[in-house]
């Protein structure tokens, strides 16, 4: 069994009452699963000479951290080679202000003559119910009132 206990810009692994076999699985994921070429490298004489890679690995290994917006495709991973473990939630988030959800959801809400539309607030609920999301949409979507909306459900 491992502990991932995540905070706001990373998450560390503890691998406390795991066995060597189950460690080993668990890093060798984080190690090939969770890098990216680093296009910045590309023009350095070493890289070109073949001396060192321009892949880089957001898994630390000293530390056993990842980044955050890699919880999801870790437990995946985990899950998928029948690992167990345990998720503790560190990140700290502000209270859902429940009355302006209600009023977004009602029909009748309205800002400077704007009413947002169905999908502009189903991206609303969602980043609400996952606590996170990327609003990534078409131009005229509509993302920047989806922002101050989003602002308003978190506001005291």
């Amino acid at each position: 069994m491992i502990n991932i206990y995540v905070d706001v810009s990373h998450m560390k692994i503890f691998f406390n009452d795991s066995n060597s076999s189950e460690i080993l699985k668990v890093e060798q994921i984080c190690k090939t699963k969770f890098k990216a070429r680093d296009a910045g490298m590309a023009h350095n004489p070493l890289v070109k000479r073949g001396l060192i890679s321009d892949v880089r690995s957001f898994y630390s290994e000293e530390h056993n951290i990842l980044p955050t917006g890699f919880l999801r495709p870790l437990c995946g991973y985990l899950q998928q080679i029948g690992i167990e473990f345990n998720i503790i939630d560190k990140r700290k988030y502000p209270p859902i202000n429940k009355q302006f959800i209600e009023e977004l959801v009602s029909d009748n809400y309205e800002v400077n003559g704007f009413f947002p539309r169905p999908e502009q607030i189903d991206v609303i609920k969602n980043c609400v119910k996952y606590k996170s999301g990327i609003v990534k949409c078409p131009v005229g979507f509509g993302k920047t009132f989806c922002i101050y909306l989003l602002t308003q459900a978190y506001k005291k």
